[in-house]
This record gives structure tokens, sequence and C-alpha cells, in this order.
């Protein structure tokens, strides 16, 4: 629930800074949020009974599922349809700010990063739930995908005749 409720504020923070560049489109992202949601909550059951106690097998964990989503948003972007409200929010930067879609993306995952920090300091006078790998996802999730988008941009515009704009972006 706590998903589907962030992801839904990201898509109306989207419209608050682009306005009348807002396209209604783009409100598909709010049943993308709530299946989304559901998804992750699924995953959780899914994975409730894995415990990884080595360091080493949560890094490569991590690790490994960081590359997985840089591609996918790779592909999600270069795609130019209905995107999560994640990518939603970093695109409606990137049409206003002269910066990258994978630095932007970098720079906004971390101050959702720090957010949480904050207000796990502020609710629990500690740090929980977030570790080194959050920081690491944060920074490194863009900084791949800027990767996979070297050769994702050209292989959509050859397919498929899209990715112009966006490259721009990317």
């Amino acid at each position: 629930m706590t998903t589907i409720i962030f992801n839904t504020l990201l898509v109306l923070i989207q419209i608050i800074i682009l306005r009348k560049k807002f396209r209604p489109f783009q409100l598909l992202q709010i049943p993308v949020c709530i299946v989304f949601g559901f998804l992750n909550d699924f995953a959780l059951f899914c994975l409730d009974g894995i415990t990884l106690t080595a360091y080493w097998q949560q890094w490569l964990v991590c690790i490994t599922s960081i590359i997985i989503l840089g591609f996918g948003v790779s592909m999600e972007v270069n795609a130019k349809l209905v995107t999560l409200a994640g990518e939603g929010i970093v695109l409606a930067i990137c049409r206003i700010c002269p910066i990258k879609f994978g630095y932007m993306k970098v720079i906004c995952d971390l101050g959702m990063v720090l957010t949480a920090v904050i207000i796990s300091l502020i609710f629990f006078h500690n740090v929980q739930g977030v570790r080194e790998g959050t920081l690491a996802a944060a920074i490194f999730v863009g900084l791949i995908s800027k990767q996979f988008n070297r050769f994702m941009t050209p292989l959509s515009e050859k397919l498929f005749g899209c990715g112009g704009s966006v490259k721009k972006q990317i």
C-alpha cells in the first residue's frame, strides 16, 4: 500500500512540475502504480522463506538486481510508453532541465534515499531499511541504464522508428 501511495504521489508531482506539458496519457501511471504495488507484495511473499546470511551472497543478489533493473529501466524509457512513476518523475524533470536521463535518475534516486534516511531518523531515531545496497542501487541503476541506452536507443530507432526525443534526454 505504501508503494502505491508513494508512486501515485510521484505522478502528482509530475503534474505539478510539467503543468500544461503533462500528457494526460501519463495518468495511466496510476493503474501501473497499483499493479506495481501488488507485484511488490507478491514478490515479497515468494521470497519470504529465503534468507541470505553470507554478506557476499547479499551483494551478489544486489549487483545482479541492479544490472537487471538498469536494463529494465532502459527498455521502459526507450519504449516511450507509460513508465513507472519513478522513471516518470525523472523524465518530467529532464523535460524542464537540461540534464540527461541517466544522471537525473541517479540524482532523484539519491534524493529518495536521503528522504528515507531522514524519515527513518525522525520516526525511529536511527536508520532502518536503508543500507549500503540501497545506496549502491541509487547510484548505479541510472548509470547502468545509461550504458544500456547506448545500444537500446539506436536499436529502438531502427526497429520501431522511435527514440529520437528520448535520445536527447538519455
